[in-house]
């Protein structure tokens, strides 16, 4: 089964749309992420994949800044669970199907308008 480790964005959507398995991850700058960043996102999640799903579907590390350990541990126990692989996987096309059959931007907006109304 396919597995891909994916810097957060659209890209996310895209490999969840068909049914890849994934970390992801992002690095952004540290000094920008402790002045800003953690006071202005509010969201428990980062990936457009976790925030749709409004759980950890899959893992994600944003912003990371220390060590690739977790990374890499978070992997390991993907690819030695192959059960999990084909869950994921399954769950992450009936995520996004509804995506593909409306317009994905509008649906994307109004998760967000949603999120922004909540806090």
């Amino acid at each position: 089964m396919d597995f891909a480790v994916v810097a957060s964005g659209s890209a996310t959507l895209q490999v969840a749309g068909v049914g890849c398995p994934m970390v992801i991850m992002y690095q952004s700058s540290r000094i920008l992420w402790y002045l800003a960043g953690r006071w202005v996102v509010k969201s428990k999640y980062l990936s457009l994949v976790n925030i749709l799903a409004e759980r950890e579907m899959v893992p994600e590390f944003m912003p990371y800044f220390v060590s690739i350990e977790p990374i890499a541990e978070s992997i390991e126990g993907f690819l030695e669970d192959k059960d999990k692989l084909a869950q994921v996987s399954g769950e992450l096309v009936e995520l996004t199907r509804p995506l593909a059959e409306k317009e994905p931007g509008e649906e994307v907006a109004q998760v967000v308008a949603e999120m922004v109304r909540r806090t």
